[in-house]
């Protein structure tokens, strides 16, 4: 899905890097709180999301990329809304986050409700249908969705990707 990105590239969360960005990229730009593992990027910037509006100026990007990044962060609202105002008219959305309909997710919510879950810095959940509508509230258009897994079958996919097209302000 990092395909769908291309001209000046926003990569938040990009700590491990993302060799496919570069292929129809001019520009990527690469955003996390931690410094980048990853020598990719044209730019680098390690500051923390939600201080996000005090980077980059107003319609700066052709295309916004965030996997495995929108589950670390309570406020999605605010991610919709700051992509907003950074993307260009027209410009890509993708955004990647585990799915709850995951198998493993749904064995453990129903038969270890007083269990944990694995990784302990995910602090919210994405349910896809309430994330599209946010995301139409923030101006944007589902283009496509997908899980992304080699198996066809439904709760195998643990990521979901979105593709989302800046329509309005």
């Amino acid at each position: 899905m990092a395909s769908k990105c291309s001209g000046v590239v926003l990569d938040i969360g990009c700590c491990e890097g993302n060799v496919e960005l570069h292929l129809n990229a001019n520009y990527v730009v690469g955003l996390d709180i931690d410094i980048p593992l990853s020598n990719l990027y044209d730019e680098t910037h390690e500051i923390d999301f939600m201080e996000i509006h005090n980077h980059f100026i107003n319609h700066e990007f052709d295309s916004i990329y965030s996997r495995e990044f929108i589950e670390h962060i309570h406020d999605h609202n605010y991610f919709f809304k700051q992509c907003n105002r950074l993307l260009k008219y027209n410009g890509i959305l993708v955004v990647s986050s585990p799915t709850p309909m995951f198998w493993k997710t749904i064995i453990g919510n129903t038969f270890f409700p007083n269990g944990k879950i694995a990784i302990k810095d995910h602090v919210s959940v994405v349910l896809p249908r309430l994330f599209n509508n946010l995301a139409e509230k923030n101006g944007f258009e589902l283009i496509e969705t997908r899980v992304q897994t080699k198996f066809k079958i439904p709760f195998f996919g643990y990521q979901r990707m979105y593709v989302y097209k800046k329509i309005g302000d």
